[in-house]
This record gives structure tokens, C-alpha cells and sequence, in this order.
């Protein structure tokens, strides 16, 4: 465990050396406020852009509407973002050379991959609970109303991000290829959507925890709806994992 410490302290200071971890600190912050900003303002630049003769009532922002922002932004630009920064973490180890001297004298490779892991699992945790607080306190500000259910909503968003990043880590031992790990990551995105056309495996969809959140909020389907996809969500995150370390075993380095 000491060792497994030890390489998580040395890819926190890279992050901070290479400024990762503070441009995507800034970035969720930025998002942080506009999220509800956004929502709030937009019923009211709106009827200065529409036509006058033209017959729309627009309803005043609710706290329903930041929310809206923040799925949308967090699921289709943050989660993103982060992965494509963090797509070489794993693969550039290897490509520079710099684990190898450490595997030689007695590291394992298993506490590679861990330590990986619980490092962007850290990062990716401490930058979701940014964006979301600063989210939760400018939409009780600017906002009226309440939201059911929006603690459990956003925890389904986080475990479909730490979904992503166990398949991030598998891509690179099976890839060893940043670019690849962001194809195949793109790849096994799309084919994840294009499940959710078939109602029956909607069901399983790891996808779902990430893409169904506004309908847990709004009251089109229940917390019990999503048992199934958790549920298959942290099997899979086991098992990239497990594989991950079993490839990593047999490489030839």
C-alpha cells in the first residue's frame, strides 16, 4: 500500500507540474457558475432574439433549468475533456520509459494500474464535487425551487465517470497508444448510445447512469430504474480493472 501511495503522490505533483489538474480545476469552477448563470439568463436574453409578432410564452428559469445545464455541460464537455487530458497518463509511463527502471528494481505492475486508478478516481472526484457545489450554491441564489432526488442523480453521473476511467486504463494496456485509448473511448461511447435504442438492454446500460438523469429529476423514472445499470456499471469497472492488470502481466516491456 505504502508503494501504491508513494506513485499516486508522483502522478498528483505531474498533474499539478503539467497544469492539468489546474486548468480542469479552473474549467469545472467556470462551469460551476455558469451552469445556473446560464439558466437564469437565458429566459431573458430569449424574447430579444425571437421576432415580437411571433406567439411564445417563456416561463421563468427554475432550479430545474441549472440543473438541466449541469448534466448537459458535465456529461458533454467536463467528463470529455477530462479524459482527453488524462488519456496518455497510463501510455506515456511507458512510451518515456520512466516505469521501467522502477519495474526492475521489484515494482509490480498491479500497483501500476491501482495506483492510476485511484489517482484519476481522486482527481476525478475532488473536480465533480467543484462543479456540483458551486452549481448547488449559485442555484439556490439565483433560482427558486427545489429538485428531488439530485444527490442520488449526480452520484449515477460520477460512477459513469468512473466507468470511463477504468476503460481509459484498460485502452492503455491493451492499446499502449494515447490516440488509441481516445478512439476506442469514443468507440465504446457511441456503441453504448446505440444500445440505448433497444429497450431491453436500456435497462442494463451503464450509458443510462450518465444520459437519464433529468428524467430521475422530472419524475420519469424512479431510482429503482437504475439498479440494473449500477449494478453492471461496477461489475465492468471491476472487471477493466482485472484485465487490465492480467495484460499488463503478460506485456513484454
Amino acid at each position: 500500500m505504502k508503494t501504491i501511495f508513494t506513485l499516486i503522490k508522483k502522478d498528483f505533483v505531474e498533474s499539478l507540474r503539467s497544469y492539468k489538474f489546474l486548468i480542469l480545476a479552473l474549467v469545472f469552477l467556470l462551469f460551476g457558475f455558469l451552469n445556473p448563470i446560464t439558466a437564469k439568463l437565458t429566459p431573458e436574453l430569449l424574447p430579444q432574439l425571437l421576432p415580437d409578432n411571433l406567439p411564445i410564452e417563456i416561463q421563468p428559469a427554475t432550479s430545474l433549468d441549472a440543473w438541466t445545464q449541469f448534466f448537459k455541460n458535465m456529461s458533454q464537455v467536463l467528463l470529455p475533456l477530462f479524459l482527453i487530458l488524462f488519456s496518455g497518463t497510463l501510455t506515456n509511463e511507458f512510451s518515456k520509459g520512466r516505469i521501467i527502471p522502477l519495474l526492475t528494481k521489484g515494482l509490480k505492475r498491479k500497483d501500476i494500474v491501482l495506483s492510476k486508478f485511484i489517482h484519476l478516481l481522486l482527481q476525478w472526484t475532488a473536480l465533480f464535487i467543484v462543479n456540483i457545489g458551486v452549481s448547488w450554491l449559485y442555484t439556490l441564489i439565483l433560482l427558486p425551487g427545489g429538485v428531488d432526488n439530485i444527490l442520488i442523480s449526480t452520484f449515477f453521473l460520477w460512477a459513469y465517470g468512473v466507468f470511463l476511467i477504468s476503460l481509459l486504463l484498460f485502452l492503455s494496456v491493451l492499446l499502449m497508444n494515447g490516440y488509441g485509448v481516445l478512439i476506442g473511448l469514443g468507440g465504446v461511447s457511441l456503441f453504448l448510445t446505440l444500445l440505448t435504442i433497444i429497450p431491453i438492454i436500456k435497462t442494463f446500460n451503464p450509458y443510462r447512469l450518465g444520459a437519464d438523469n433529468l428524467q430521475l429529476l422530472t419524475g420519469g423514472l424512479y431510482i429503482s430504474d437504475f439498479y440494473i445499470s449500477l449494478t453492471l456499471n461496477t461489475i465492468m469497472i471491476i472487471i477493466f480493472l482485472l484485465c487490465s492488470i492480467k495484460i499488463l502481466n503478460k506485456e513484454a516491456l
